[in-house]
């Protein structure tokens, strides 16, 4: 399954005529969930060795975090297909030059232990994600029942009515 990543059409036209203007990425990626805790910065490292090979440099980062998968998603590892249900979530902020990004994507895409990612334009600017819950409870008002008075039990009579002396009733009540 090829890999999802985007960067922007004007960049690459921008460096067709030679310039070296870069331009800041932003990386997301996922990593294979087998990898052990204490080798996580290892692999972000080697993903920061190949943005610095390619003459970028990195500007910020998240670390990596246990996530959740939407679905099921699958990488060959050795001739062989592997399923994964959660994988490490992390992200690089870059900045490079627009034509060196084919080659770090290639580089990125050839890694066993990323199965998933994008590259996307991003913005100097550091925006803090904002983190909204899934659903939002809203609170229900609770009425007070020890204040209000208890209904009257219903006589023999009332149980009997007619419909006309019933909305009459009930008119009564809600007027009180």
């Amino acid at each position: 399954m090829e890999k999802d990543v985007m960067y922007d059409i004007e960049d690459e036209a921008s460096s067709a005529d030679g310039s070296t203007e870069r331009k800041v990425y932003e990386i997301g990626f996922h990593l294979i969930p087998t990898i052990a805790d204490e080798h996580i910065a290892q692999k972000v490292s080697i993903i920061k060795e190949f943005i610095g090979d390619m003459g970028g440099f990195v500007i910020s980062e998240g670390e990596p975090r246990t996530v959740q998968l939407a679905y099921p998603m699958s990488k060959v590892i050795a001739n062989k297909k592997h399923y994964f249900k959660t994988a490490y979530f992390g992200w690089i902020k870059f900045e490079m030059a627009p034509l060196s990004v084919d080659l770090l994507k290639n580089k990125v895409q050839n890694s066993e232990d990323i199965f998933r990612f994008i590259i996307i334009s991003a913005s100097r600017e550091s925006f803090a994600p904002v983190i909204r819950p899934l659903f939002r409870s809203v609170p229900r008002k609770r009425e007070d029942t020890t204040s209000k008075k208890a209904a009257p039990a219903m006589t023999e009579q009332e149980a009997l009515m007619t419909p006309e002396e019933l909305d009459k009733t009930i008119e009564n009540l809600i007027i009180e």
